[in-house]
């Protein structure tokens, strides 16, 4: 499971790979696996699904086009690209363009970041849900697995995840991206793959999969409805750009519940990946392994 790519020469944002380590990657995997062309995914059936191997990458971010695209087809190897739809529409996943923000130079690290926006939050959120926070968040292992993440980068995503409304965590995120003179247009076009860069991908054989369309950080929150507005818009604007129906889903932020799954069922979706490696025996609930918590075993 891949996010972001960069250069050698640039930094490259939190659990971001460079080209060198994405080569690395392939290697050390294919000395002992085959890697599964993500071309052979409709030909495969539920028990066919659980013994193959896949390199994937979330989001449809414009590094995955630009790096990973580039060094896949020289291997000659097909991925799976999870795309969520909202930035074809003109809107965004904010948490991704603060992952581009807090890379600038206005911050000395990303923890630098971290507490300082961790201090606007709670400067704009009530005392009670403050305490509440904290409390929760104490008592909680949120993301532990992923050991990349400092105890900060977690708190981040369990206030967004589960403490924040969409619009909540995106408008206060937009007031400081702002109240830092940062210009998000310019951000979002750093940011996210064009529908041309898409319909390239499909044409190399590369298969385009769900994510749903806002990023849903907590989909498994939204109500039935919900769920399927999400997802449908989603399969609507990617077969408009491929003119192919999508049959597999990442899930976003790893959040996913019974219903999810029916609707997938109901949709036409074959099979579904989750952000980790704890569950192993199930279609729609296929593991993965992050790419950098890979690497870091490899070295």
């Amino acid at each position: 499971m891949f996010h972001d790519l960069h250069d050698n020469y640039d930094k490259g944002t939190q659990g971001s790979v460079n080209n060198k380590e994405f080569y690395k990657i392939l290697d050390f995997i294919q000395e002992k696996e085959n890697i599964t062309n993500a071309s052979e995914l409709n030909g495969l059936n539920e028990k066919e699904i659980l013994t193959k191997l896949f390199i994937t990458f979330d989001d449809g971010l414009k590094s995955q086009y630009e790096i990973g695209a580039k060094i896949l087809n020289a291997k000659r190897i097909t991925a799976c690209f999870f795309i969520h739809t909202a930035p074809l529409n003109g809107d965004f996943d904010v948490h991704q363009i603060l992952r581009i923000f807090r890379n600038s130079s206005i911050f000395n690290s990303v923890e630098d970041f971290n507490k300082i926006f961790l201090e606007y939050l709670f400067k704009n959120i009530d005392e009670k849900k403050h305490a509440e926070i904290n409390l929760l968040f104490d008592d909680s292992s949120y993301l532990s697995q992923f050991t990349f993440y400092s105890l900060n980068d977690r708190k981040l995503r369990y206030i967004r995840d589960f403490h924040l409304s969409h619009n909540e965590y995106k408008d206060l995120s937009l007031d400081f991206i702002r109240n830092n003179n940062a210009d998000v247009d310019s951000l979002i076009k750093e940011t996210y793959m064009s529908e041309e860069s898409i319909l390239n991908l499909h044409k190399k054989g590369h298969h385009i999969g769900l994510h749903s369309h806002s990023h849903a950080s907590n989909l498994k929150s939204l109500s039935e409805d919900e769920q399927k507005e999400e997802i449908q818009k989603n399969i609507d604007i990617l077969y408009s750009i491929t003119e192919e129906e999508p049959i597999i889903m990442s899930y976003p932020s790893n959040s996913y519940n019974e219903t999810t799954i029916k609707i997938l069922k109901n949709k036409g979706i074959k099979f579904a990946f989750r952000a980790d490696n704890l569950i192993e025996h199930s279609p729609y609930e296929l593991p993965r392994i992050d790419a950098r918590m890979l690497l870091d075993g490899i070295n």
